[in-house]
């Protein structure tokens, strides 16, 4: 199961409907998709969106490990959120104030859709850099919705039973004390309050009966003074108690029998993600008393806590790794072929960050990844890994106080200029200024990938003019037949590049059928030298001869 399309009313930063999709452009097929916006633009409403439409709740993880409850509702709506969710099944899962149609799955409470699992839909920023924050005596707490059976409320039977005996303790303290308040109860006509809201006339008719010493008075006030303190008490302990006398517990047997073979896997993508080489394997341990450490072993045998031997980066990174492998283990015998990814790789850092991402697409193959991002650098070494042709990126600009932000279509990638202007029936003035910028771009990076020569220019500014004449030798030698017509007609236009940019005859008698070809040549360079999956560049040709290119990636041709 795959998400196309969220909906989105009353959740968060999101006030009105928001319409989310999650699709290819032009059909409904469910993609990969980036969503992209500056700090505060609404992207962690969207995954929070998703998250409550099919767990029925949210959390997330703050300092220390320890799961933080958010306010889901709104606050400036007095509404209920309200998500819906279609599936690539042509299923539609709602939650919160929705009224029955046709075709839609009504979800209550913590129910999940069936199928699917219940474990958590995201993995977050605060779960990677919380993880190695929690004490292997509290470690199980992390992996809690994880493991936690439906209808569970407690990680082990030692915190069940402490819930029990807590709230037990509390309601025999108020008892005591009511025992005690009997002597002055006989102004009060009414039930004896549960709940501290309700003490305030209680307290006012006990205070103002007469006949009372002053003694007595000052006991009076105390008594009541401890009654609201343990009425307070008992109640807030009495949820915990409720669920723990019928809860079940996380199953410390399975949990083993997941993370043993886990570690395998994780050991194998930390290597390749960071290539240290001195790493054998990972190591799981689950105690009978749900302790739960995770050591490091060393080629040579020796066992290690990561927090002793790794950086605070490759701590992230392992983190990351432990907790998508732990998604794709659970997910085997299950629908579920979507995770989201909300700003979950800025915690680690740029060379590894990459690394990274490649490695998890190519370990989701055949998923949907939702990831959120906010750096603009990012996106675009993200939307090339991930393949640009094949996913849809999304951009979320705030707009403003009490507003659902705006979702705009975000063009990526080194034509999404000349795009933008085909799509948008530009004059042929900005076709030829994309399409000039997008040439330059492309000699710019060759230039570097082949290691061509070329005398250093005044300041530093490598233009068209110096790059294109060292790359000519180069691109005349193609055996590639559409590449060299491209190749001959750009040699003789590529002047329009500077003229489209002043004011001149030339720009002004511009035809759309000069453009249109100017554009299409330019595409034919690019198409034709990089890899249409992962955007890499080819192999640098041989210096004599005829060549064909030879992507480096290894990704097969364009279909």
């Amino acid at each position: 199961m795959k998400i196309q399309e969220i909906r989105i009313r009353s959740l968060r930063g999101i006030s009105e409907i928001l319409s989310v999709p999650l699709h290819a452009k032009g059909s409904k097929l469910a993609v990969t998709t980036l969503i992209f916006g500056d700090n505060g633009a609404g992207k962690s409403s969207v995954i929070d969106a998703l998250e409550f439409a099919i767990r029925g709740q949210v959390s997330r993880r703050g300092i220390g490990g320890r799961k933080q409850r958010k306010e889901l509702r709104n606050l400036f709506l007095d509404l209920p959120p309200i998500v819906t969710a279609k599936t690539d099944s042509g299923e539609c899962l709602a939650r919160g104030a929705v009224k029955s149609t046709k075709g839609t799955n009504i979800l209550k409470g913590r129910e999940t859709p069936k199928g699917i699992g219940g474990w958590p839909v995201a993995v977050r920023r605060q779960d990677v850099e919380g993880f190695w924050r929690v004490d292997d005596d509290r470690r199980l707490e992390f992996f809690y919705d994880y493991f936690l059976p439906a209808g569970g409320s407690f990680a082990d039977e030692q915190r069940r039973t402490e819930a029990i005996r807590l709230y037990d303790e509390a309601v025999l303290a108020h008892h005591s004390v009511i025992d005690r308040l009997e002597v002055y109860l006989d102004p009060w006509r009414g039930e004896i309050p549960e709940h501290v809201g309700a003490t305030s006339t209680f307290k006012r008719v006990l205070m103002q009966q007469d006949g009372l010493r002053r003694r007595d008075r000052r006991e009076l006030e105390e008594l009541i003074d401890e009654f609201e303190f343990t009425l307070s008490r008992r109640n807030s302990l009495a949820g915990a108690a409720k669920s723990a006398r019928n809860a079940q517990v996380i199953d410390l047997e399975r949990v083993a029998n997941v993370l043993e073979p886990l570690a395998v896997a994780v050991a194998e993508d930390f290597r390749i993600a960071t290539g240290l080489t001195w790493l054998s394997n990972v190591n799981f341990h689950v105690t009978g008393s749900g302790r739960m450490s995770i050591h490091l072993i060393t080629t040579t045998g020796k066992r290690c806590d990561p927090r002793d031997v790794l950086s605070e980066a490759y701590l992230d990174l392992l983190a990351l790794m432990i907790v998508a492998d732990l998604h794709l283990v659970l997910a085997k015998d299950t629908e579920r072929r979507f995770i989201a990814f909300d700003d979950v790789f800025q915690s680690v850092d740029a060379p590894l960050r990459q690394r990274a991402l490649q490695h998890i697409a190519t370990k989701f193959d055949g998923w949907q990844l939702i990831i959120t991002l906010h750096d603009g650098l990012w996106l675009k070494s993200a939307a090339k890994i991930l393949g640009e042709s094949n996913i849809r990126v999304l951009r979320l600009r705030n707009v403003g106080h009490q507003a659902s932000p705006a979702i705009l279509d975000e063009r990526t990638g080194p034509l999404a200029d000349i795009d933008a202007c085909i799509e948008d029936s530009a004059s042929p003035i900005l076709l030829v200024q994309a399409s000039g910028r997008a040439l330059e771009s492309l000699c710019h990076e060759l230039s570097f990938t082949w290691k061509v020569q070329i005398q250093r220019p005044p300041r530093d500014e490598y233009k068209l003019a110096n790059l294109w004449e060292v790359l000519k030798p180069t691109f005349s030698r193609s055996a590639d037949a559409p590449f060299l017509q491209a190749y001959l007609r750009l040699d003789s236009a590529k002047f329009l590049r500077n003229e489209a940019a002043h004011s001149n005859e030339t720009a002004d008698s511009l035809t759309d059928s000069e453009a249109s070809q100017f554009a299409a040549d330019v595409r034919t360079l690019w198409n034709t030298l990089t890899c249409p999956r992962c955007g890499r560049l080819v192999k640098n040709p041989e210096i004599n001869g005829i060549w064909t290119p030879v992507r480096r990636c290894g990704h097969a041709d364009r279909q």
